[in-house]
């Protein structure tokens, strides 16, 4: 199991339904806020996996706005289904922006270190070597195509034209279709092929799929509206010094042996932070706002479930290796945020101002008793990540 699963049906879950009274109330602000706005919907769906689909694929193409980082999700995935080796996984994730100052030696793991505003961690021990695969050119040439994107038409930070969204769409359908699970069929049946070439995989989405993406992707700089409340102009802002000489990013980078922070002009925080390796790892980090994703707001037990997995991911981080300040949703399909300083946000789901630091010792305590019993390791607590000099 995971975090999503045990909040799902397990112990957490029946933990945080009985102990965050308030949850109730904070699903309510959740739903009024996305009344104010027509959400993003397509005329003519593409079948009952279309708003899944949408689902995972946005989420892949904020993680490569906010950082330009490796899918790390499709790339586990493909390892997973035996498509590639981790050889071949490791050296496409190194030829992403964010993974490019790596040293020989990282960059030869690439999907196992990851950036923190506190420094690169190494998210796995030694893997064993496996043979190359017959997919592997051509996903190198997809692979390719996508940091090609990357550099020429969206850098970390830039949204892209309308036909560039275009292109990212069908790009990030594919890797959300790699990181899931359990493959689509209509992609194993590709895979299936003997003679697939790279322009197969980039036809294979639904066009009703990639013209919705755009749309959605197109909330982030909706025009009509307080311009403070556009999502880009906010997104940056948050996010503005990060990768600056005196920011965070300047710390995390320290190690690179590269002058300033080393990383791609632009990057606003960290994708897909992991507060514990293979079993719970957040949206995005921008600045210091964890960000959860969401691209429908009409179920208000997933919503429930969503701040709960909010709340937990700050509990996780028993090191403060994220320096999470606040907390919150973007409603993709809105173009809105529903944001909280991380200790209003916990008052308001246990429905006081007291018990805060008893609720976070018994969540840890239950938590960490999963995650043995999963054959996970529990995140260490009495410790902080030291902020790195730029000496």
């Amino acid at each position: 199991m995971t975090l999503t699963s045990q909040l799902d049906d397990g112990a957490l879950g029946t933990w945080f339904a009985g102990r965050f009274p308030g949850t109730g109330r904070l699903v309510e602000s959740i739903a009024t806020a996305a009344l104010r706005v027509e959400p993003v919907r397509s005329a003519d769906p593409a079948g009952p996996g279309h708003r899944v689909a949408v689902d995972g694929a946005f989420r892949a193409r904020l993680a490569l706005l906010v950082d330009g980082a490796p899918p790390y999700g499709a790339l586990f995935g493909l390892v997973r289904a035996g498509l590639v080796s981790r050889e071949w996984a490791d050296r496409t994730a190194a030829s992403f922006p964010s993974h490019r100052g790596l040293d020989a030696g990282r960059a030869a793991r690439g999907l196992a270190w990851r950036p923190t505003p506190g420094g690169w961690v190494d998210l796995d021990g030694p893997v064993p070597r496996s043979s190359p695969t017959r997919h592997e050119p051509v996903l190198s040439e997809f692979f390719g195509r996508l940091v090609r994107y990357l550099d020429g038409h969206a850098a970390a930070g830039i949204l892209g034209t309308p036909n560039v969204e275009a292109g990212f769409a069908r790009m990030c359908v594919l890797l959300a279709g790699w990181a899931s699970a359990e493959l689509p069929v209509a992609l194993l049946e590709l895979h299936a092929r003997q003679d697939y070439a790279v322009d197969d995989l980039w036809d294979l989405p639904e066009e009703a799929v990639v013209v919705e993406l755009a749309a959605v992707a197109e909330r982030l700089r909706q025009t009509d509206g307080d311009p403070r409340d556009r999502p880009l102009e906010l997104w940056r802002g948050w996010g503005h010094d990060y990768a600056e000489p005196a920011g965070p990013a300047a710390l995390k980078r320290a190690d690179t042996g590269q002058a300033g922070s080393g990383l791609p002009a632009g990057v606003w925080g960290v994708s897909a932070p992991v507060l514990v390796p293979r079993w719970a790892e957040a949206d995005l980090l921008i600045g210091s706002r964890l960000l959860d994703v969401r691209t429908d707001t009409d179920d208000p037990d997933r919503l429930a479930r969503g701040l709960w997995r909010l709340a937990a991911h700050t509990w996780l981080d028993t090191t403060d290796r994220y320096r999470v300040q606040a907390v919150g949703f973007y409603l993709a399909r809105h173009g809105l945020h529903v944001t909280w300083d991380a200790t209003t946000f916990t008052h308001a789901l246990l429905g006081s101002a007291k018990g805060a630091d008893a609720a976070r010792k018994e969540f840890r305590r239950i938590a960490r008793e999963v995650i043995t019993a999963e054959g996970g390791h529990p995140p260490r607590t009495g410790l902080k990540v030291p902020w790195r000099s730029r000496s």
